[in-house]
């Protein structure tokens, strides 16, 4: 049997000096909207880590911020989408989870990858290099940490003596592990046969090469001898809903343009060893409209973002989807209206109440589109 879509409310905030409030009003105003996630009937909030930079660096503590919201909230879950391990030491991500999952009564999804960004690491001082191997030797430790009364570990990167972790998580053995992967399929099988969870993103690609991804997962998550209704893949969308189709795609193209902007910005700030070049670094002036024509963007009203929404899951198999309502300057009014609209509107369509599997006129040349930008 399929497992029911579940729907959260995501956030990597770009700040735009020139359109946002203060820092403190702006940080006020997207805590206050993925607060709202839980009486409109999310299932979860998820936050991103990135620092040393407007475009996402709101959020450079989102264990922090997910502390807040758990006193804000009673039942919807707290994830980190993604917690950069490999930027700090295991013990202390241990602990400071371990308080989180206490404080919300066992809410935790714990969320990890390498992180994607080098000035990033070289910021804290550590070789980019070494991102990947940081990142799986802590998220060793940090599981080591939460499952053994006492425990030790020496590796390349982390060494730790015998210890008692202090505080423990609510949830045993541990809060769900998820896993970033976007591109490599190699990331994708190994994680599927690790037993974690998947969480990916739907934009940077059409939605073919997308699925061909995710079904790299799911065949090593069967060959593993797992099973299939134990999995669970999380994608990720930027999401505009609004009662005409102009409107919401009008309000799309102004500010998914200026998010690929400051991620274009953020992929090329200058750092002190050479790095391999990134996609986001050559992204040119993408066509956003073709964007949303693909289900790469979803926009629109009701009716449409659902119809996306069946179609993508469909294609994908996606059993998670995590929504960005805010982003690229939109206003804080624009996006809670749409989370909203969202909320009440578009997820009874998705779940069954409309007739049928619609596929958006959009998205029906989705298979063979591809952006000259992204593609």
């Amino acid at each position: 049997m399929a497992q029911q879509l579940t729907f959260g409310a995501y956030a990597l905030p770009s700040f735009h000096v020139q359109s946002d409030a203060s820092q403190q009003t702006f940080m006020q105003q997207l805590l206050d909207l993925l607060a709202a996630a839980e009486p409109l009937g999310f299932e979860s909030i998820w936050i991103n880590e990135h620092h040393f930079d407007a475009w996402g660096g709101m959020m450079s503590s989102p264990i922090t911020a997910l502390a807040g919201l758990s006193q804000r909230t009673h039942r919807i879950r707290l994830g980190t989408s993604i917690a950069v391990l490999g930027l700090h030491h295991p013990l202390d991500t241990a602990e400071q989870l371990a308080t989180l999952d206490l404080m919300s009564g066992g809410r935790l999804d714990f969320g990890i990858g390498r992180g994607s960004e080098p000035f990033d690491y070289e910021a804290f001082g550590i070789d980019y290099a070494e991102a990947q191997a940081r990142t799986l030797e802590a998220l060793d430790v940090i599981l080591a940490a939460w499952t053994h009364d006492r425990f030790s570990y020496s590796g390349p990167h982390y060494q730790v003596p015998e210890v008692e972790l202090w505080p423990r998580p609510a949830q045993r053995p541990h809060p769900p592990v998820w896993v970033s992967c976007s591109s490599t399929p190699a990331h994708f099988e190994w994680t599927a046969r690790r037993g974690y969870n998947l969480l990916t993103l739907g934009f940077p690609r059409p939605v073919s090469e997308f699925a061909g991804l995710v079904d790299v997962y799911r065949m090593a998550w069967a060959d593993a001898g797992r099973d299939p209704a134990d999995y669970r893949i999380g994608a990720l969308y930027h999401v505009v809903v609004s009662g005409t189709s102009e409107r919401a795609r009008h309000l799309a193209v102004g500010a998914f343009g200026r998010f690929l902007g400051g991620l274009r910005a953020s992929a090329t700030r200058p750092t002190r060893r050479p790095q391999p070049p990134r996609p986001s670094a050559a992204l040119g002036e993408p066509d956003v409209e073709r964007l949303i024509d693909q289900a790469r963007l979803i926009a629109g009203n009701p009716q449409d973002v659902a119809d996306t929404l069946r179609y993508l899951q469909a294609e994908v198999g996606f059993t998670h989807v995590n929504l960005m309502f805010q982003f690229g300057g939109l206003g804080f009014g624009v996006a809670r209206k749409s989370m909203a609209l969202f909320a009440e509107e578009v997820i009874p369509r998705v779940r069954g109440v409309g007739n049928g599997l619609g596929v958006p006129n959009s998205a029906s040349s989705t298979q063979a589109a591809t952006s000259p930008a992204l593609g």
